[in-house]
């Protein structure tokens, strides 16, 4: 007798059998511990914005470093810039300030390169203004 084709026929059905897809399980089941419902919790009420004190030091350092500027008082300027500068390195108008105040002091180079530096945190019309001290 010749089990060949018995093995062959025995050996298909179990490749068969095997590929069928795997039973689907269902979702897991949902545990609510005691003493609460299964009804969803409401979301936490977000937090107020918080006001950066950072941000309101370097508007007041930004308004005292012009009016150093303007009153001719370059190099305390720039110290208040740069004070300013460490604070919040990526403002646009921190940038022209010091763009506007090398140029008073005569630093056309400093100006220019304080300029195309400002150009990278820019918005509105302080793009155009820095655009001005880089040509």
């Amino acid at each position: 007798m010749n089990l060949r084709p018995l093995l062959v026929l025995a050996f298909a059905a179990f490749l068969a059998a095997c590929a069928g897809s795997p039973p689907r399980e269902g979702p897991a089941p949902v545990v609510t511990p005691p003493g609460e419902s299964g009804r969803p919790t409401p979301a936490p009420e977000p937090a107020p914005p918080v006001v950066e004190p950072a941000t309101d030091a370097v508007t007041g350092l930004l308004v005292q470093a012009r009016d150093a500027r303007e009153g001719g008082e370059t190099d305390r300027a720039l110290a208040l810039l740069e004070r300013a500068q460490r604070l919040d390195p990526a403002r646009g108008a921190l940038y022209l300030e010091l763009a506007r105040t090398h140029a008073a002091a005569g630093n056309a180079a400093q100006a220019k390169a304080f300029a195309e530096r400002g150009l990278l945190y820019c918005q509105g019309s302080e793009c155009s203004a820095l655009a001005r001290f880089t040509r």
